[in-house]
């Protein structure tokens, strides 16, 4: 529990103290019963079936006394248990808790629970305004030799993610993927958290990492037992240093059992105590408290409440996908279930492009052609009924087949036309070109043209960073973009210079480099096969290499000429790429491997050097333009296990990297 003094955070607290305290004295006895029933019984005894075999289920395959520390006959641990604890602590933050007015109020704990969502208490963060002004604060710890740690601070951001529960006193809030200094959010990690019920036992050890009183980063290790378990709440043995509200509370194996809320404090007729044995008082420090024991919130009941809820909103889902084992399975799941229980959402899976409807009709080919022509047919409508194509394995542009499943091929002629990437390409420009006439003339909103790769345009299957753009209320998006373009193709075209006169913009988004780098053999162009060195900079083919990024340079000058001749006042955002993982896709895995490069640790040292140099040659280029050329570093936005295949992201990380766009669109507005 954190030491503030400040009477709105300390009402908010007071009233989880009673709460906390009154469910403590009502189930003394039944706390009491279970606790003899542990010193009697084994604690597999007590609790259920199904309780104890998702227990043991948790366990590590070569955690051989896993089960002893549970029923208490052994307390050995295996040394990684503190490199694993410190790895999971990684993702515990300090948040600085603001009012609405910008006032600081005090600290509390919060840890991230996904790639971008952060979990605290209710009372830390009790509100939108609240999450609008406070940080999180990373690494604020000591390390070996106690010296203080570089931290890092992040915005929350409650426009892209915020709920919140007084009842069960927790609050999610989105995390902006970049700090002040620039650091990736995705370099602390996340914790996985398990849905269902049975990550702890009665009378079992946790672990709470926290701030307390909003120092530095402490853990209690062990020194807790679960005295009692309620619906939604846990009681656990008090220790001498309270723990900071929101923090996370652990199992051995380092699983979340439950998120800390309040301390237990002793009473006596009604008034709480303090160590000393008199009463404590409003203003006093709450560490003076006698604490007689820790509450915390259960996991399971966390995700109960969230899908009880019934009216998300379709971009709330696309975050919610990437939550805990919230998966994509079960959020359909659950869209199922609930629009049958009568709903107010719409079961219509959009929160990927492609949805997963079975309610779909099957179509024979000439009506899908048909539906193409269709000026009301959206991209929703014809995702279904594409898929991506197997049958390209060199080329740097998805392509698409029809998806047999639902299209009969009853005219072999037309099956063709329907497989072209420019197709698609044309398909969805149109979707969105005919959206952007509909917003253009409202005058509150913010006209952007956007041209480039798929990044900014990925047919049917991903939200890529101009959808997720377009569902902002602030933007009237004109998207020239194509999957598979070059700089050279988009330079050479300039479809866009016409609409820069006309349509007078004021942000030209730009995305391009990335298909230049893999087209034509890929990295084999620019990586030597390895011979007598396998360090990966000598590896790199300077001759070859430089050149590329000479022809990048001139191709984005070029661009940037082309754009600012037409409007010298627009301004001009482009960006730079996340380092890609090569997983022996097409793209970077199997140009390496065919030159003799197969060890994966090397594969990504190549691929990260060559995509600094890459981001590097952009942002350079950029900066000989500094009135008007403003360029974004997007490394480290998307983790490694970000991504769709080995150039673009998945759709929640594809709405990372288009929150980047939209704070310095909305900055540069100002």
């Amino acid at each position: 529990m954190a030491n503030i003094s400040i009477p709105n955070y300390e009402q908010r607290a007071f009233s989880q103290w009673n709460v906390a305290e009154y469910r403590y004295s009502e189930s003394e006895k039944t706390r009491r019963d279970k606790l003899d029933q542990a010193k009697e019984k084994s604690v597999l005894e007590i609790e259920s079936l199904k309780r104890v075999e998702l227990r043991e289920s948790l366990f590590e395959p070569n955690d051989a006394f896993a089960l002893e520390r549970v029923i208490g006959t052994n307390d050995l641990l295996q040394i990684n248990y503190l490199s694993r604890g410190l790895k999971a602590g990684q993702s515990v933050c300090r948040i600085h808790i603001h009012q609405p007015n910008g006032i600081p109020e005090g600290y509390g704990t919060g840890f991230m629970v996904s790639p971008s969502l952060l979990l605290t208490n209710n009372h830390v963060l009790p509100s939108y305004l609240f999450a609008k002004r406070s940080l999180a604060e990373f690494n604020f710890e000591y390390d070996e030799d106690f010296e203080p740690k570089l931290t890092h601070y992040f915005q929350l951001f409650p426009d892209r993610f915020f709920y919140t529960n007084k009842e069960l006193d927790f609050s999610l809030v989105a995390v902006k993927p970049l700090s002040k200094s620039g650091i990736s959010l995705s370099s602390f990690d996340f914790l996985q958290l398990t849905e269902s019920s049975g990550k702890a036992l009665i009378n079992e050890r946790v672990s709470v990492i926290q701030h307390p009183s909003g120092a530095d980063k402490h853990i209690i290790i062990r020194n807790n037992r679960i005295q009692n378990r309620f619906e939604n709440f846990i009681h656990y043995e008090a220790d001498t240093m309270p723990g900071s509200s929101g923090s996370p509370i652990f199992n051995d194996q380092w699983d979340v059992v439950a998120l800390h809320h309040s301390g237990v404090p002793r009473k006596v007729d009604g008034r709480i105590i303090k160590i000393d044995g008199t009463e404590w008082k409003s203003g006093d420090p709450a560490n003076l408290i006698d604490w007689v024991a820790n509450e915390g919130i259960r996991i399971s009941s966390i995700f109960d409440n969230l899908k009880e809820k019934k009216d998300w909103s379709k971009n709330e889902i696309r975050v919610l996908e990437e939550f805990g084992t919230f998966s994509n399975s079960n959020l359909n799941e659950y869209l199922i279930k609930s629009a049958r229980g009568g709903a107010s959402i719409i079961l219509d899976d959009s929160f990927i492009k492609r949805p997963r409807n079975p309610a779909s009709p099957r179509l024979k080919i000439s009506e899908l052609m048909s539906k193409l022509e269709d000026e009301n047919t959206t991209e929703k409508d014809l995702a279904p009924y594409f898929t991506l194509s197997t049958k390209s394995k060199k080329g740097i542009d998805p392509l698409f087949e029809i998806n047999q499943e639902l299209v009969t091929i009853d005219a072999p002629e037309l099956r063709e036309s329907a497989l072209l990437l420019n197709s698609a390409n044309w398909i969805c420009k149109r979707f969105r070109q005919k959206e952007y006439k509909r917003q253009k003339d409202d005058p509150n909103k913010i006209r952007i043209i956007s041209e480039g790769d798929s990044w900014f345009q990925y047919p049917f299957i991903l939200n890529d960073v101009i959808d997720h753009l377009m569902a902002e209320p602030n933007f009237a998006i004109l998207s020239f973009g194509e999957a598979g373009d070059l700089i050279r193709d988009i330079v050479a075209k300039s479809e866009f210079l016409s609409a820069l006169k006309t349509e007078e913009p004021h942000f030209f988004l730009i995305s391009g480099g990335g298909n230049d780098l893999v087209a034509g053999g890929g990295l084999k162009n620019y990586v030597k096969k390895p011979t007598s060195s396998f360090d990966p900079h000598q590896l790199i083919d300077r001759i070859a290499f430089n050149r590329f990024k000479s022809r990048i340079a001139n191709d984005y000058t070029n661009l940037f000429s082309i754009v600012l001749k037409a409007t010298p006042n627009i301004k001009i955002i482009c960006h730079g790429y996340s380092y890609a993982i090569p997983n022996s896709g097409k793209w970077l895995g199997k140009p390496l491997e065919e030159i003799g490069i197969v060890d994966h640790q090397l594969q990504n040292e190549i691929v990260k050097i060559i995509f600094d140099e890459l981001n590097d040659i952009i942002q350079r280029t950029a900066a000989s333009f500094p009135e008007s050329i403003h360029y974004l570093d997007l490394r480290g936005v998307v983790p490694e296990r970000g991504w769709f295949d080995e150039l673009h992201p998945t759709n929640p990380f594809y709405g990372d990297v288009a929150s980047v766009f939209k704070d310095k669109i909305l900055e540069l507005s100002k």
